[in-house]
């Protein structure tokens, strides 16, 4: 019998690798066109903005109003096609356990209510939108950087181009040489000064790409999640670490099975740990699809059903819950789940 959980979190994983491949050609695009529309450019001040250059920065804020477009399109697709994947794996999942399922059934896995709202959701205050806004921002900041050493060593807008697409992967390079760069430019006020916030990377590039693995990975629990709330022969389900799992860490205390009203999407940022459900026995959904045939499926009830968490994860947040709670921005799935994460 094919092991559908791992099949679908294998296609899962590739949706992924695809996404962050779109998000480099993205970049590199933008980059570019940017930076071809630099060519030509002279030096008529002192210091250098981006602003004093009328037909220049016109084309930038063009090329960049498209870019974020394009960034949003292109997440707010992979979200969708996770809540598709998540749909799909559920359906067989169902098939393979109880042969056919009826149709009203299939029906309530089809949820498009739920992706609108995880796209309209916010996440530390902040809409999709939001921070795609700020990846735009950061993007333009960066743009003004790298045209300011570029254009005090004289290089083409060719070599700016091959250079900022070296500075996505090593911001730190951008950084040494906006502090080492020769000649009378200098840089504005607001493009020297700028720096990036707490926990955020120096590269809206790194950033994008973690918010395209976050949102995506997020997009496919968050669907399951939402599925088996609302399911009643779903009793519970149980998160595994991944066989690509690299070292102990959280996730290995925290394995295990959990309510379905456990809020989990993953333990911290790029986790790859996967959720599967704990589905009640096919005695039980004969029974449950005969009174759904005859309007009773509001009165049945499903035996095994789990209505809590595991005394190892109670124990871990115990141990852990003082330090945790000194962080500045407390994790996810102890926000969302504060029934279950209360002090003794």
């Amino acid at each position: 019998m094919p092991d559908i959980n791992r099949e679908y979190e294998a296609q899962h994983l590739q949706n992924l690798a695809s996404q962050q491949k779109q998000v480099q050609v993205l970049y590199y695009a933008v980059l570019d066109e940017v930076f071809r529309a630099s060519t030509g450019i002279t030096i008529t001040n002192t210091t250098f903005r981006i602003t004093d250059y009328p037909a220049l920065n016109s084309a930038i804020t063009r090329i960049l109003t498209a870019f974020q477009q394009q960034l949003m399109i292109t997440l707010v697709n992979g979200i969708q096609g996770e809540f598709n994947l998540s749909t799909a794996k559920n359906l067989a999942l169902l098939e393979q356990k109880y042969g056919t399922v009826a149709e009203p059934v299939k029906q309530a896995f089809r949820n498009q209510q739920a992706f609108s709202n995880f796209i309209a959701r916010k996440t530390r205050r902040l809409t999709l939108s939001d921070r795609v806004w700020n990846l735009t921002n950061q993007l333009q900041a960066e743009i003004e950087q790298t045209l300011f050493v570029g254009l005090s060593e004289g290089q083409s807008a060719a070599k700016m181009a091959q250079e900022a697409k070296r500075f996505l992967k090593e911001p730190d390079r951008l950084f040494r040489r906006l502090r080492n760069a020769k000649g009378k430019l200098v840089l504005s006020k607001p493009a020297k000064l700028y720096k990036p916030g707490v926990g955020i990377y120096k590269s809206s590039y790194k950033n994008a790409l973690r918010l395209s693995r976050t949102e995506t990975n997020a997009a496919y629990r968050a669907a399951d999640g939402e599925q088996w709330k609302n399911t009643k022969f779903v009793l519970g389900y149980e998160i595994k670490l991944s066989r690509n799992h690299p070292a102990y860490d959280i996730c290995d205390n925290l394995a295990g099975v959990y309510p379905v009203d456990f809020d989990w999407v993953h333990w911290h940022p790029n986790c790859i740990c996967y959720k599967i459900p704990v589905l009640a026995s096919k005695e039980q959904y004969d029974k449950y699809e005969d009174a759904l045939l005859v309007g009773e499926a509001d009165k049945f009830k499903f035996e095994g059903r789990i209505k809590d968490v595991s005394p190892a994860f109670k124990a871990y947040v115990a141990e852990n819950r003082e330090k945790m709670e000194g962080w500045k921005q407390l994790p996810n799935w102890m926000v969302e789940n504060k029934r279950f994460v209360k002090s003794e």
